[in-house]
């Protein structure tokens, strides 16, 4: 709709024409008719009413003329087809006039004060009276279209526009939380606590002499939070917790990011509502993340956030957890994790300290082995995330993480994947050079699987916000008139150049280095490169500074996060408080800025800049200089600082002061399930020269970082050199043969004879030692692998050590030896046995083994009972299993655990619960990467083909079907074969199903006990035997396997009894008696949905039931 003029009501009333001209009116009474007439277009008004309203106290024959003068002005003013006019009505035609108070509902009203603000007409009662009742009416409409305009603003970082809101909204009600919390924040955005808080404290006396009341804790917290944390006059309570101490966060200047802002805050919305996010902010160097991600902290926390802030360093990747350590460190001194499970806490204490000295009594984490460090880790800091974000949300950010180690950036990947209906917010920069090629960093922010990721890609500054930042950057000086256009040239737009360049022509006017850097730019469109522009800002600052201040910057810029330890400044006989004067000018030159009350280098470019620039010799010396001061440090068992303290003494140039410390750090490491870290600093290490028993100890750990991380082709060549060592100890040779075993089993996806030839030696050296946890962990491997590859020769040489070393010694108490034992008995088919094996060891564990040892035991536990049919029991054993290995963190044993579930309830016949648990299989599967995916796939499968849904079945099973296509294990090959051939056998395609199964037997000649799936298998093979015309072969499997499976397997011998009712059938036309009885088997042992899926398959005929 096309409007001729704007009526302004909110504030002092004024019509003006669109072109923005006022209208101007003789008298008021005049401006009043419009008005009334204009905020209802299209009502008609009495003229009666009219002129009681206007002139009440007139006789109504003066009163109706002076309403008639009135009408004729507006119909002059604006037109005179506007004004509608009747007999005894009055009204404005709709269209005509924009009312500013229509705006409200949609919030974007320009509100200038309260509703007709000083337009008084004391001669009209009435009118004044149906001006303070409208006035009224619009209050909650004002109210909510400020605070509307109030959040707009803060969307896109704009807080000066929220002060003036803010202020409105004061203005009009006094009391308003959100007018008084607007203005605290953008007195805070202003860097100007003062204000905030003084107006926090009017607004406290206020509330409190007219309500009796007191100011919210939203307000209480940010007013403690603008005090640095501290909450002065409130007592704590005896064994009450600490209160939350946040650390608070400086805004920094920014300028031309509103948009960029607009999509963080955005984010921030959606993760408040449960709905987790992850923004990857990417860059060239300098162009401001860093700025942009600090800001949007600031406001974030202010609106009530946790917020915890690491910087990744490029010198200090190699040291493991360094950045998940900061976290952990920031949110333990919050004490924003209090809520946390003590369990979680603990696991905590390997990468932070900080969590014991927050939280005294938290309880000494429990050994794991070290595969499953880093699981424990990630679900521990998961856990700890979701306590902190039930009190409040919470925000992570990264910064540089293409600088950050792997085994943090391993962990962040892993709880980014299980983020789901939490309050958290995960933000992490990057330069975008850099991220593509950082493995682990470019693998989690391009991880396609977790949806919740954004991409937010920031561009230099246009010349209009440039322009803008130059002039903000001289307003605080003497100098006006920046050379604008030459500082945009010079810069090419990247915010830190401009910045740098401006301060520079700021302390040096004409003499800038503006001039020298025109001077050498040839190219047709100038854009000298922010390495050139900080390089020569960097070098003539440093020319300004004092022996001492250019000693602290060499320092700082070697120390990186330490870099506000005043004791390490001893290394260049800086003195603390020289040391802190000397921080302050740095900070003040531009170099540094403050961050949560610490300082951290500008950029690290900048540190870049100044680490270099220091010569090769002396910037030795000061590592070596760190490595000894750090080294005396009472915490040095710290294995994170036992690393720290190797990697400046080899930098420094020191081997081997550095041995110790890097040999300590490693092994530490390697034992918490950060191999890579190891793996870096044994490498630096190896290339030296020790003591034969220090290298030996050095290629030791350096080949089980390999191997720890698959990279088996590089860990042979050094396992051999150490095999060549005639001076190894015994138990050092039973190292390295175990870590031979472990690559070749790794290096070949079907192992054989090299493999078994490996584990034999690993266990005879284990055997030398006479150590009986070494012979029981090679024995224990020896029937695990044999077991799961098909090596019968495996399983028989685990079952002679283990009877051996039952007669030797009492092994009852080692549950280790006790599941070896288990495990032969299972692949022989002697199942109760092994079930009660299981049972001891579980019994034998509960009170001190960990939940993982415990979890692989349940399961255990379950696959007896299933072969057994006990499906009740088995089902109990999965799930204790389960919930243990959700406890652990452990997702990809979840997904394993979780399709034994959907096949046990499949076997039951409980169709619609064995779904959710297979889907759920899956989901854990996929985002842990699980190597059994397989099996959740197929066993799905079934599901679907029992609940009618054949598409999802079709798609389940060529899901497995893509999953294989890398090399796979053989178990997992051989289980995809008899899948897929029944799967045939449900659709109908015999001839596909026999072809598949000639496929599996091949692959499983001379392996068939190894086969998963015994009752599957041979039920297949006795079908190709029938179709191929071998009828009596066929009858000897059937009798044969029945022997095997009839007492100890019944859960096989089901499938055996199925294969021999469509044999009879086949046949003799017809099922004897001794089959029908067999068949009753299924109802007493609970199989419906086994019967039903043999049903499906055509082994069996439909029963009344499945008629129905």
């Amino acid at each position: 709709m096309i409007h001729h003029f704007v009526l302004h009501c909110l504030g002092c009333p004024a019509l003006l024409t669109v072109a923005g001209e006022q209208v101007r009116f003789r008298t008021r009474k005049h401006l009043a008719l419009l008005i009334r007439l204009a905020l209802e277009p299209g009502k008609r008004f009495t003229r009666d009413y009219l002129a009681d309203l206007l002139w009440p106290d007139s006789p109504p024959k003066h009163a109706n003329h002076s309403l008639a003068q009135g009408l004729s002005v507006i119909k002059a003013k604006i037109a005179r087809e506007a004004v509608v006019i009747q007999r005894a009505t009055v009204g404005l035609a709709p269209g005509g006039i924009d009312a500013d108070v229509s705006h409200l509902s949609a919030g974007d009203a320009q509100i200038g004060g309260p509703f007709l603000d000083g337009f008084e007409i004391p001669a009209a009662r009435p009118f004044e009276e149906w001006k303070d009742e409208y006035r009224a009416r619009l209050g909650p409409q004002v109210r909510d279209c400020l605070v509307h305009q109030m959040d707009a603003a803060r969307r896109i970082g704009d807080f000066a526009t929220v002060e003036r809101h803010a202020t409105r909204l004061q203005e009009l009600d006094p009391l308003a939380e959100e007018g008084i919390r607007g203005i605290m924040e953008a007195r805070a955005w202003a860097s100007d606590r003062s204000s905030a808080l003084k107006a926090f404290a009017r607004y406290g006396t206020r509330l409190a002499e007219e309500l009796g009341a007191k100011p919210g804790p939203d307000l209480i917290r940010m007013a403690d939070l603008l005090r640095d944390g501290r909450s002065p006059g409130r007592a704590a309570v005896p064994g009450s917790p600490r209160e939350r101490a946040d650390r608070r966060f400086e805004p920094e200047t920014l300028i031309g990011r509103e948009r960029e802002f607009s999509v963080l805050y955005d984010a921030w919305l959606e993760a408040r509502r449960k709905s987790p996010r992850i923004v990857v902010v990417t860059s060239d160097p300098g162009v401001g993340k860093t700025t942009l991600v600090n800001a949007f902290a600031a406001s974030c926390q202010m609106d009530g956030a946790v917020v915890a802030r690491a910087q990744a360093y490029d010198a200090e990747r190699e040291l493991p957890f360094a950045v998940l350590g900061e976290l952990v460190k920031q949110l333990a001194v919050q004490r924003a994790i209090g809520g946390a499970d003590p369990e979680a806490l603990s696991e905590l204490t390997r990468i932070s300290s900080e969590i014991l000295r927050a939280f005294p009594g938290v309880p000494t984490p429990v050994e794991w082995s070290p595969e499953l460090m880093p699981l424990r880790i990630a679900d521990a800091f998961l856990k700890t995330m979701i306590a902190a974000a039930e009190e409040s949300p919470v925000l992570l950010v990264v910064d540089d993480i293409h600088a950050a180690d792997n085994a943090s950036t391993a962990i962040l990947h892993v709880v980014a994947r299980k983020l789901a209906n939490v309050r958290v917010l995960l933000v992490l920069t990057a330069r975008s050079s850099e991220l593509r090629l950082s493995g682990a960093p470019a693998a989690l922010a391009a991880d396609e699987g977790i949806g919740a990721t954004r991409t937010l890609e920031l561009d230099v500054l246009s010349f209009v916000a440039g322009s803008r930042l130059v002039q903000k950057l001289s307003d605080s000086t003497d100098r006006s008139d920046p050379p604008t256009n030459r500082i945009m040239k010079a810069s090419g737009g990247n915010p830190l150049a401009i910045e740098l360049l401006t301060r520079e022509w700021i302390a040096h006017g004409s003499a800038s280095l503006l001039r020298a850097l025109e001077a050498v730019d040839t190219e047709p469109m100038p854009n000298i490169g922010i390495p050139r522009a900080i390089g020569a800002v960097f070098e003539r600052q440093c020319r300004r500074l004092d022996a001492t201040t250019r000693a602290t910057l060499d320092l700082a810029a070697v120390l990186g996060r330490r870099l506000t330890n005043l004791t390490l400044y001893a290394a260049v006989e800086v003195s603390p408080g020289s040391a802190v004067e000397s921080l302050s000018r740095l900070k003040d030159e531009g170099l540094l800025r403050e961050v949560r009350g610490d300082l951290e280098f500008r950029n690290e470019l900048i540190r870049a800049q100044a680490y270099y620039a220091i010569a090769g010799a002396a910037r030795s010396h000061l590592h070596r200089r760190i490595g000894d001061l750090l080294s005396e440090d009472p915490s040095i068992d710290d294995a994170v600082l036992s690393l720290e303290v190797a990697w400046h003494y080899l930098r420094g140039d020191n081997r081997q002061r550095a041995l110790p410390f890097g040999l300590r750090g490693a092994e530490a490491f390697l034992a918490v399930g950060a191999p890579h870290e190891a793996e870096e600093v044994l490498r630096a290490l190896a290339e030296f020269q020790h003591s034969p028993k220090d290298n030996r100890s050095t290629g030791l750990l350096l080949a089980k970082a390999l191997v720890d991380q698959s990279k088996v082709d590089a860990a042979l060549p050094l396992i051999n050199k150490l095999d060549e060592d005639p001076e190894l100890s015994r138990h050092e040779r039973a190292q390295v043969a175990m870590l031979r075993a472990s690559a070749e089993f790794a290096l070949n996806s079907e192992p054989g004879e090299k493999y078994c030839e490996a584990a034999k030696i690993a266990l005879t050296r284990a055997n030398e030692t006479g150590d009986p946890a070494l012979i029981g962990q090679a024995l224990f491997e020896c029937a695990r692998a044999g077991t799961e590859q098909g090596l019968p020769e495996l399983i028989r040489l685990a079952e002679r050590g283990a009877s051996e070393l039952t007669n030797a010694m009492d092994v009852s108490e080692m549950p280790i030896m006790i599941l070896t034992q288990a495990f032969c008995r299972l692949f022989s088919f002697h199942t109760t046995e092994s079930l009660l094996d299981f049972k001891r060891a579980a019994q034998i564990s509960s009170g001190k083994g960990n939940a993982a040892q415990r979890s692989f035991i349940y399961s255990a536990m379950g696959i007896a009972e299933l072969t057994l049919c006990h499906l009740a029991e088995a089902f109990d054993a999965f799930s204790t299993a389960f919930q243990l290995a959700k406890k652990v963190g452990d997702d990809s044993r979840a997904s394993l655990l979780a399709s034994n579930l959907c096949y046990v309830q499949i076997t039951r016949g409980l169709y619609d619960e064995a779904a959710e648990y297979g889907k759920l299989g899956i989901a854990l599967g996929e985002a842990s990467s699980s190597s059994v995916l397989q099996m959740s796939y197929t066993n799905l499968v079934d599901a679907y083909v029992l609940l009618g849904q054949e598409d999802s079945a079709i798609e389940c099973m060529e899901r497995a079907r893509q999953w294989l296509v890398p090399r796979r294990r053989w178990k997992f090959h051989c289980g995809f074969l008899i899948e897929s051939a029944a799967f045939a056998l449900i659709r109908g395609n015999t001839a596909l199903a026999l072809d598949l199964i000639a496929q599996v037997e091949s692959l499983a000649r001379d392996r068939e006990d190894a086969v998963l799936m015994q009752g599957p298998y041979w039920k297949l093979r006795i079908f190709r035997e029938a179709h191929l015309g071998h009828v009596r072969d066929a009858e000897r499997l059937i009798e044969w396997n029945t022997r095997r499976f009839e007492k100890e397997c019944p859960i096989h011998y089901l499938d055996i009894i199925g294969a021999k009712a469509w044999l009879e059938v086949r046949t003799l036309g017809q099922i004897t008696p001794d089959t029908a009885r067999q068949l009753t088997l299924f109802e007493r042992f609970g199989a419906l949905g086994r019967q039903a899926l043999l049903t499906a398959q055509g082994f069996l005929m439909p029963t009344a039931n499945d008629s129905c």
